[in-house]
């Protein structure tokens, strides 16, 4: 499952961007997030945010292997996750976010 944090909710200091670099959502979307810190990425419209911090949650995973999964992910280029996001969602919903350049 993959979750978007609310940019209002404080992080630990070692995690999550500067407050400069938080999204800025639509009034909808911060109405979806309510007082929650996590809430699953549904719809997909927080990917076409700049600054949009995203959570990968396995269920079951041992340790180690979400210790391996998400160095994984960091090593991936952020143009391949969107591409294989694309493959998931319809690459129109995508669109945004490549045509902005923030890849």
């Amino acid at each position: 499952m993959i979750a978007v944090k609310n940019p209002s909710k404080s992080s630990p200091s070692y995690a999550g961007l500067p407050i400069q670099q938080k999204a800025n959502f639509s009034q909808a979307l911060i109405e979806k997030l309510d007082d929650y810190i996590f809430v699953p990425l549904i719809p997909v419209d927080f990917l076409y945010y700049q600054g949009a911090e995203l959570l990968s949650l396995a269920r079951k995973a041992k340790d180690t292997e979400a210790h391996i999964i998400s160095e994984c992910l960091e090593k991936i280029p952020t143009k391949e996750i969107l591409a294989q996001l694309g493959r998931i969602v319809d690459a129109q919903s995508i669109a945004p976010i490549i045509d902005k350049q923030w890849v």
